[in-house]
């Protein structure tokens, strides 16, 4: 299967690799996919997620967990905004700057709800809502990497609006997730899914930060402070040469039957965290 969402991880990569090391192959490879995506994957409404291997579209289960069949998501759509970012950043193509601000309007104006200040997740192909789910990680992590695009842009208009919307995002999600020193995994209909989530806490440290950076309310950082100390205590898997856990409990107990690295389980979110921290410079 091609999928949008891993494509554009390796747009991402192969971006990040040319523009630490100045291979130019990296690019290439980035601008292949690039148009790859480009060329096989919109329709009228937007992108297209799986595909076989001739561009003949199949089932899209692959980036839910919760049993729905959805045409298209906000994680695709989130992660393509991710991957253009960094490819933006290698030459300031105009192609992809204006694909790039394409994607954020799709977040803006269809992904977001004013009304709740909190981001869809599954839409059938013509952006028509499916089920109801609210991803407390995602939404926080969205708030950043929405800046980041923008800034990356440097358009100001664009970084206006989002600035307010990332911050409304991010007041909603520190009122409503942030439970017991850490970040609630989801809302599901009615029920909430407490587990603490390894990915989650991580984008939950920057985004808190992107937050407080935007805004200058200490708020913000003491959030991020204290899903670091859960981390610490709880998320990471104490045991030499092992890892952070994928999943703890909301009692504090990891769930041992999840993979410490697996197909979906990596040092991306956690290792990323950490560089975002350094880099921002907040002593936190």
């Amino acid at each position: 299967m091609k999928h949008t969402y891993n494509i554009a991880f390796a747009i991402y990569a192969l971006s990040c690799y040319y523009n630490a090391s100045g291979d130019k192959e990296a690019l290439e490879l980035a601008y292949k996919l690039f148009h790859d995506i480009e060329n096989n994957t919109l329709d009228e409404y937007g992108y297209r997620e799986a595909f076989d291997r001739q561009w003949n579209l199949v089932s899209n289960d692959a980036l839910s967990e919760n049993g729905l069949q959805a045409d298209k998501t906000m994680n695709a759509i989130l992660h393509l905004i991710e991957a253009y970012t960094e490819l933006y950043k290698a030459d300031h193509n105009e192609e992809v700057a204006k694909r790039l601000k394409f994607q954020l309007g799709q977040m803006r104006d269809i992904v977001y709800t004013p009304e709740t200040n909190a981001l869809k997740v599954f839409f059938d192909t013509k952006f028509d809502l499916v089920g109801d789910i609210h991803s407390f990680g995602h939404d926080i992590e969205a708030t950043w990497l929405m800046d980041l695009a923008c800034d990356t842009l440097g358009d100001e208009e664009l970084k206006k609006q989002f600035a307010e919307m990332d911050l409304k995002i991010s007041h909603n999600i520190q009122n409503i997730a942030l439970d017991n020193g850490a970040l609630n995994n989801e809302r599901e209909n009615d029920k909430i899914d407490k587990k603490r989530v390894w990915w989650v806490e991580a984008e939950s440290v920057v985004g808190f930060i992107n937050a407080y950076q935007h805004s200058g309310e200490k708020k913000f950082l003491e959030s991020a402070r204290s899903v670091w100390e859960y981390i610490k205590a709880e998320m990471i898997d104490k045991r030499e040469g092992s890892e952070w856990y994928s999943e703890v409990s909301y009692d504090h107990k990891p769930h041992d039957w999840k993979e410490i690295v697996g197909p979906w389980k990596c040092p991306y979110h956690n290792g990323r965290m950490c560089m975002e921290v350094i880099k921002r410079g907040v002593d936190f």
